[in-house]
């Protein structure tokens, strides 16, 4: 079973994380060169675990040197609609998102983006729902911790005014469920993008639930790789989404033991999101 023991203030907000008070300059490599990086002194390493935290981003983050960087970053926990959301906000700002599940890959406190859109759903469903693409029930928790960067990133924003340069949301799965179209239009709100209603039009063809059920039909009729995006049209997978179409309240054919493991762990996302602990 899942360590128990392995909480998101255990493992990510423990004092004892070295605070770097004697290096409060680093440097880093960047195209364009060498890159003089001031930390914020006596913080503790950033949540990615991977180098101090910055006073402000070093880099920027694009797929090619001659295309506009990306500014927006969609992740999420697996399974709770990260997906759609890249589709439509990809559309919305012609491909400048970058889509990732891990805090770690696309640090926000290394790369200047303005908006992060961080997906999540009910524990319950997001494990029930990783569970039938043969994930096992560690891994889908420890993206929940995974996704608890992000919101200990928030905190610190909401706290000492950090990269406010940069705005976090976090999207509800539920709160969107079979309601594309206001999905598109508070996504254009958040962007500050003027979205008319000829390109709603566009954008609800392409990232309806309808249009993703028959992608995940298709992906798994002709044989493609779950992951390989490559393969995949807009990042759909076989199976990715099936006859029951997401509808919330699958966990509750979780086993309970498998449940009380999830509450022990993600606690802190039940409290924060509002999700019900009933069994």
């Amino acid at each position: 079973m899942f360590d128990k023991n392995n909480k998101l203030g255990d493992r990510m907000s423990s004092r004892d994380v070295p605070a770097f008070k004697n290096s409060l300059e680093w440097t880093t490599n960047t195209p364009e060169g060498g890159l003089m990086v001031r930390q914020l002194p006596n913080v503790f390493k950033c949540f990615c675990g991977q180098h101090p935290l910055p006073e402000s981003p070093p880099y920027v983050h694009r797929f090619a040197a001659d295309i506009p960087a990306n500014d927006v970053l969609v992740s999420g926990v697996g399974r709770s609609g990260s997906t759609v959301v890249w589709q439509v906000v990809d559309l919305i700002t012609e491909g400048r998102v970058l889509k990732s599940h891990s805090f770690q890959d696309c640090c926000p406190t290394m790369f200047k983006f303005k908006k992060v859109i961080i997906t999540v759903r009910n524990p319950f469903d997001s494990v029930y729902s990783k569970i039938r693409t043969n994930a096992t029930v560690e891994s889908a928790i420890t993206e929940w911790h995974d996704i608890g960067r992000f919101y200990l990133l928030k905190n610190l924003q909401n706290s000492i005014g950090y990269r406010a340069d940069m705005e976090i949301i976090f999207l509800k799965y539920e709160d969107f469920w079979n309601k594309d179209l206001e999905r598109i239009r508070f996504l254009a709100d958040f962007l500050n993008q003027n979205v008319n209603e000829e390109k709603e039009k566009i954008i609800l063809a392409d990232a309806s639930i309808e249009k993703n059920f028959e992608r995940s039909k298709e992906a798994a009729a002709s044989g493609k790789t779950w992951g390989d995006d490559h393969q995949l049209d807009r990042k759909i997978n076989p199976g990715h989404v099936d006859n029951k179409k997401g509808i919330p309240g699958q966990g509750k054919a979780l086993d309970r033991f498998i449940k009380q493991d999830i509450l022990d762990s993600c606690e802190w996302a039940f409290d924060e999101f509002g999700y019900s602990k009933d069994f």
